[in-house]
């Protein structure tokens, strides 16, 4: 983990930040065996996602007790 100091206010990622990594939607959903033009599917890479965006919520609070406990 970068060794940064935390912002006071949690400013979630955009769903296309975790997306561009992988060259975009389709790509994102094809490197997860998941078919973008099947809504099961679709809504399938939308919890992925969603979960990827719980971590890092958890790992920014995290980084917030961590500065408190420093002080």
């Amino acid at each position: 983990m970068p060794n940064r100091k935390p912002s006071q206010t949690y400013q979630p990622k955009s769903n296309n930040y975790y997306y561009e990594s992988f060259g975009g939607w389709t790509n994102f959903m094809h490197s997860y065996g998941l078919k973008p033009w099947n809504d099961d599917d679709v809504e399938e890479g939308k919890q992925i996602v969603e979960g990827f965006k719980r971590q890092d919520k958890f790992e920014w609070e995290e980084a917030q007790r961590e500065a408190k406990n420093e002080k």
